[in-house]
């Protein structure tokens, strides 16, 4: 009988080992998904901020100032074309690229 009870407190010791381990390892993958994911995020806002954002706001100023009414109307190619440039880089300047 003392046998069985001292493989029991052997058994009971490795399966408390295996449980530490597991929980470090779960700890471990915890962390490691936790910085993954922050490391996407942060990427994705960069991207957006320095990539996307700037393209689609020199879009929009390039067709607002290509089809402003003023522009439009101006018959004097050279005038037409001051008016774009200035509209286009007064855009620029309200959503804060130049």
């Amino acid at each position: 009988m003392a046998t069985h009870y001292g493989e029991q407190v052997g058994t009971n010791k490795r399966l408390d080992d295996l449980r530490r381990d597991n929980q470090k390892i779960t700890n471990l993958t915890i962390a490691i998904l936790i910085v993954g994911i922050l490391t996407l995020l942060i990427g994705a806002l960069t991207f957006y901020w320095y990539e996307w954002r700037p393209t689609q706001i020199k879009q929009r100023c390039s067709a607002d100032a290509r089809f402003d009414r003023r522009a439009t109307l101006e018959l004097d190619d050279i005038k037409r074309q001051e008016f774009i440039n200035t509209y286009y880089e007064d855009c620029l300047m309200r959503f804060g690229l130049k």
